[in-house]
């Protein structure tokens, strides 16, 4: 099975096919040509003032990731895109926070056909920084559609991966007071999803590609003792450090652990319930995965609601929030899926 020449643009709404067709056509020449389509002028003449050339081994990267992400892809009998590398844009901090915010390592925007990269990380270190375009290049290879109506004068995309966004008519509505934003639904359960998936890329990738000096930090016994270490201090797993520098004064967290947690005991949780179907929770796993890029959620949502009882799907697609105290976090999430599930096994036993 080869890669596909270009994604799929789902688009929706009553506006004409006309208009549709060319924002389809936008955004195809947004992943062909690099035109940056939806970012403003003044943002995209910064970008290509400032962007940083890619070096020959972050050219080699991005092959490598395009390949893994394929053979993810083939795993779950599904087509990927090669995502092209001059659509990986690697900027200085300063301008990487003026257009995404100041906290992550790097973002896909699936609605410019963009990923964009946090050079402070990638030059920190090149084993994270190859993990973070593996993530968004992941997301940029998840189901997007969008919408255009004739009373609207703006386009908006409602779904991307298995995030649900507001149709426009329900915006309005759909705002939740608690939480001052339109509704969101399975953002924090996505983001768990393509993070589990970049995990296992991080156990790969030392093996695949030599990153001077670091690989071999990170291969030491000392990385792995200091690892230890960290962890212990910290009450974690040990793979949950993602990255220590080998002056042993920083380190990295790997990303999104309430989320995961979360997922993980879904996982468990249904590959107990389902024992004939699914051996592990890595063929549960599958199943989310190919939702994900598909965009076809019916199958995960039976399997939760045959596990956890009827509006858990709708729990875990509330999670929002990895804080304890803002509302429809993480932990709530949890609280909320095992008391379904002991509720579910009572009245199923009866």
């Amino acid at each position: 099975m080869g890669m596909k020449e270009s994604p799929e643009f789902r688009i929706v709404g009553d506006d004409t096919p006309e208009n549709k067709a060319a924002l389809v056509a936008d955004l195809n020449a947004a992943f062909h040509e690099n035109t940056m389509f939806g970012i403003k002028p003044d943002i995209q003449e910064k970008i290509r003032d400032q962007e940083i050339e890619k070096s020959e081994l972050a050219l080699e990267v991005i092959d490598y990731v395009n390949k893994k992400v394929d053979e993810l892809m083939m795993d779950l009998g599904l087509e990927a895109v090669e995502f092209p590398a001059e659509n990986i844009h690697i900027l200085p901090a300063q301008l990487y926070s003026e257009i995404n915010g100041p906290s992550s390592s790097g973002q896909a925007k699936q609605e410019n056909q963009a990923v964009f990269v946090n050079s402070d990380f990638l030059r920190r270190s090149p084993t994270s920084g190859a993990a973070t375009m593996y993530h968004e290049v992941l997301h940029l290879n998840g189901h997007f559609a969008g919408e255009m109506n004739k009373d609207t004068p703006h386009t908006t995309f409602y779904r991307k991966g298995l995030v649900i966004y507001p149709l426009q008519a329900k915006r309005e509505q759909r705002i939740n007071t608690q939480l001052e934003k339109p509704w969101t639904l399975f953002w924090g359960l996505n983001e768990a999803i393509i993070q589990r998936a970049t995990r296992k890329f991080n156990l790969e990738i030392l093996d695949d590609i030599e990153f001077e000096g670091e690989t071999k930090w990170m291969k030491s016994p000392e990385y792995i003792e200091e690892r230890v270490k960290i962890a212990e201090h910290l009450g974690i797993d040990p793979s949950e450090i993602d990255w220590i520098s080998e002056d042993r004064k920083n380190y990295t967290l790997d990303s999104y652990p309430e989320y995961r947690k979360v997922y993980s005991y879904v996982l468990e949780e249904i590959a107990k319930r389902f024992p004939d179907e699914y051996k592990d929770t890595d063929t549960v796993d599958k199943e989310f995965l190919k939702a994900t890029f598909t965009g076809h959620m019916v199958k995960i949502g039976r399997l939760v609601e045959k596990t956890f009882g009827p509006g858990s799907f709708r729990t875990l697609g509330n999670m929002h929030s990895q804080k304890p105290d803002e509302p429809f976090s993480a932990q709530e999430t949890m609280e909320e899926l095992k008391e379904m599930r002991t509720t579910f096994i009572q009245h199923t036993q009866k």
